[in-house]
């Protein structure tokens, strides 16, 4: 199998597996009540999952490199406060990444 095939074959199944999740509740809950248990888990797991994504965006930082912890702090910082501030999730998103590519693409560190 070539590369390509195999590549559109992987994205095929992946697609395939995000629709199914995304409808199961509509198939399995049609006219019936949401479970209290799964309601808990729909308003609970974004904010569990937040902490983890933080975690996993900062793992490769060089502590002791400037170049590479500003533009992170930075980033950080953005995201945060604008999500505390507007309480929008994508524009505070997307800024906190302009701002830390901008930063860590753009702007001349010394070495």
């Amino acid at each position: 199998m070539s590369k390509e095939l195999y590549g559109i074959l992987a994205i095929f199944i992946m697609s395939m597996v995000t629709i199914a999740l995304r409808f199961s509740p509509i198939i399995f809950f049609r006219g019936e009540r949401i479970p209290k248990w799964l309601d808990y888990l729909g308003k609970v797991l974004p904010f569990v999952m937040m902490p983890i994504l933080v975690m996993y965006c900062i793992k490769d930082t060089e502590w002791g490199y400037v170049g590479s912890l500003v533009p992170m702090l930075s980033g950080v910082s953005i995201t945060a406060i604008l999500h505390i501030y507007k309480k929008n999730t994508i524009l505070s998103l997307i800024s906190g990444m302009v701002v830390y590519i901008v930063l860590l693409r753009f702007v001349p560190w010394p070495i």
